[in-house]
This record gives structure tokens, sequence and C-alpha cells, in this order.
């Protein structure tokens, strides 16, 4: 399996930048890279300060989503960055669940964050990822 090769990946994360456009009511750029072990995806936009950044990873000898213990078992999905605003008005609530029924449409099978501050860690909690083992830093969702 080669996700990032798959045309059907790309389809579904140009339609997420649609569904972001549609909430923020502005143009989003994405940009796609597919790489041997990794496929890299960034939405950003000039006229907002929200910003999302993720990247696939697959198994193909790299032990562990870099950054964490999280061993590569099945393909998985890193977000890297999820900065929406406004905040606290239920945007980047809306924009996850979003995500997670595009995610429906491709073999990713879990999803991966390490939040940056306390207010991050309770946002993903509350969408259901729950800490890695024992590493209280890393939040994991099976999907």
């Amino acid at each position: 399996m080669n996700v990032g090769n798959q045309p059907k990946t790309k389809e579904i994360f140009e339609c997420f930048r649609f569904k972001i456009e549609q909430v923020f009511e502005t143009n989003f750029t994405m940009s796609y890279n597919p790489e041997d072990d990794k496929t890299r995806i960034y939405y950003n936009s000039k006229n907002n300060r929200s910003n999302f950044n993720m990247t696939i990873f697959e198994e193909n000898g790299v032990e562990h989503v870099p950054n964490t213990m999280i061993k590569i078992d099945k393909c998985i999905l890193k977000i890297n960055y999820f900065e929406v605003s406004p905040v606290r008005v239920g945007l980047g609530t809306k924009l996850f669940n979003e995500l997670l029924l595009l995610l429906s449409n491709i073999p990713i099978k879990g999803i991966v964050v390490v939040p940056e501050n306390e207010g991050a860690k309770l946002f993903w909690k509350k969408l259901n990822f729950n800490k890695y083992k024992n590493h209280d830093t890393q939040l994991y969702l099976d999907i």
C-alpha cells in the first residue's frame, strides 16, 4: 500500500481544503508533497491565522513517528499543526470532524498529535485522543 501515490489521497485532501474554505470563508493554499516514506500536506491562508500541517506515515522501515515513541505498524496521520483562529467557537472541532469523515475513504488507521501546551492537550482529549502508553505529551486516536 502506498497512500502517498494514490490519486484518491490528493483528492481527499483537496476536499478538506474546500471544507476549510467553507468554514472560514477565505481561500487556503494546499501544498501536497508525496515522498518515499511520507506524504506531507500543508494548508494556510494569508487572510486568516489558521494553519494546518499533516504528514502520513506508512510501514516502510521507519520504526517510529518522528519525535514520538509511537510505532509505525499501520498507516498513521500525524497532525503537526492544527491552528484555528478564532478559538473557542467550535471551528477546530468542526474541522477535525470533517477530516475524520474524509479519512474514512483512505486506509489511515490512527492519528497522532503532540500538543504544544495544556490548552491544546485538552482540545485533543475532548476529541477522544488518549495518551500513548505512559507518554503524557503524545496523544493517539485509533480510527
